[in-house]
């Protein structure tokens, strides 16, 4: 009966090592991807220009902007993102990864963010799925 046991607790053991090093790589690979808070304050310098500008793209950064800022009011539809050139949908993939790994909401990250964040949130009110 005990060669049994050993044999079950040596495989899930191996399998308990295997996840442990899975997790530990997953870690590293998080914090090698992970933006800086600058990067992450320059990509939302970016996109509240963009959102401001009143062209194609402004719907899709200001909704991104937003969805960082209230997830739960304002979410950003993947398929307006085409409308984003290169440098605006790497700027809406940065802000997307810093509010996911540095767990930081952009308005915090700006000068008077509280006041331009509410007022981006009552232009674009339309899109607050709170209101439902």
């Amino acid at each position: 009966m005990s060669d049994t046991y050993e044999f079950f607790s040596t495989e899930a053991d191996g399998i308990k090592s295997d996840r442990i090093r899975a997790m530990k790589r997953d870690a590293i690979t998080r914090d090698k991807n992970k933006p800086t808070r600058e990067e992450y304050r320059g990509a939302i310098e970016q996109l509240l220009w963009l959102a401001n500008l009143g062209t194609g793209g402004s719907l899709p950064a200001a909704l991104v902007l937003l969805s960082a800022y209230c997830g739960s009011s304002f979410q950003i539809r993947t398929d307006l993102l085409g409308a984003l050139d290169g440098k605006h949908l790497d700027a809406a993939l940065t802000v997307i990864k810093a509010r996911t790994l540095l767990g930081e909401e952009p308005h915090n990250l700006i000068e008077n963010g509280g006041n331009i964040f509410q007022s981006m949130a009552e232009k674009h009110s339309r899109f607050n799925r709170s209101k439902d």
